[in-house]
């Protein structure tokens, strides 16, 4: 789930609760840990043949403490205290067996989507104390786990856009060029994928992918700014199936039945718009087969 890996021989006592919140591609844990020596890592082998986003992985630490190894350097994570991992640097982390902590696992998609600044991704401010900005966030989050399940999806996003907003004023603000151009080709493929998975829908449009896919419509038509627009985009690719299934001798369906089922629901704009790309009406590709 955190694409992480841990270290247990056989015989070995896991000895770890989790309290597990998914939404939106946001996973909060409230975990603890009742045994000494567990360890989380992600390698730099991990790390090198990851092809997902990257993500933050941030925590604040409610009992005990956690040895912290990354970039070369150890840190001490004690009780009241905040961390930020980020999936692109290899690290390390072990627990004390009285641990405790609140943990937000943050893809920087998602702070693109609600129209936030990004925390700094690199280890340079790894730990920060409770306090001053620090504490409003460590509060934040605290809230955020007492109140997740109470919170609609609409609310879910408020609140993360708050802690995204805190986090990169408390860590720092990453520099655009470190995630704009390989978030932006992975969330625009992303798109594509539930376009073409809805493609059939008649309902299908901008604000029900960006529904569907946990993002602003803003962003959204950001992902389609340098091609096709998003409803370009969905046209052409209805009208694209369509023209396969008229040229197919096996096809028995109509060419209202198949304008249909890719979606169209008026056939004097679905015949219009076909003849304006391809340069035949749909009647005249079906009697030329």
């Amino acid at each position: 789930m955190l694409d992480a890996e841990s270290a247990l021989s056989a015989g070995t006592r896991l000895g770890v609760s989790f309290g597990v919140t998914a939404i939106r591609g946001v996973i909060h844990l409230d975990c603890q840990a009742y045994e000494a020596g567990l360890t989380i890592a992600r390698s730099p082998e991990r790390v090198a043949r990851s092809s997902t986003p990257p993500t933050m992985g941030l925590t604040l630490v409610t009992s005990g403490e956690a040895q912290v190894r990354t970039a070369g350097r150890d840190h001490v994570v004690r009780a009241g205290e905040l961390c930020l991992l980020s999936s692109i640097e290899p690290f390390q982390k072990q627990m004390s067996a009285d641990y405790h902590e609140q943990f937000l696992y943050l893809p920087v998609p998602i702070a693109l989507a609600l129209g936030r600044p990004v925390p700094l991704l690199s280890q340079r401010a790894l730990v920060a104390p409770r306090r001053g900005l620090g504490g409003v966030l460590a509060d934040a989050m605290l809230s955020v786990a007492r109140c997740r399940g109470e919170m609609s999806v609409a609310d879910w996003e408020t609140a993360l856009g708050a802690v995204f907003e805190l986090a990169s004023g408390v860590f720092g603000r990453a520099e655009p060029e470190r995630t704009g151009n390989a978030t932006r080709v992975a969330q625009h493929a992303r798109a594509l994928r539930y376009l073409e998975a809805h493609l059939a829908e008649p309902a299908l449009s901008p604000t029900t992918i960006a529904a569907g896919l946990g993002m602003s419509l803003r962003y959204l038509h950001l992902l389609f700014e340098r091609g096709e627009s998003v409803g370009a985009t969905i046209l052409g690719r209805r009208l694209e199936r369509c023209h396969a299934a008229l040229r197919d001798d096996h096809d028995p369906r109509s060419i209202s039945e198949i304008a249909f089922a890719w979606g169209f629901n008026d056939a004097a704009h679905f015949s219009r718009t076909f003849r304006a790309r391809f340069g035949v009406s749909p009647r005249e590709l079906r009697a030329s087969r």
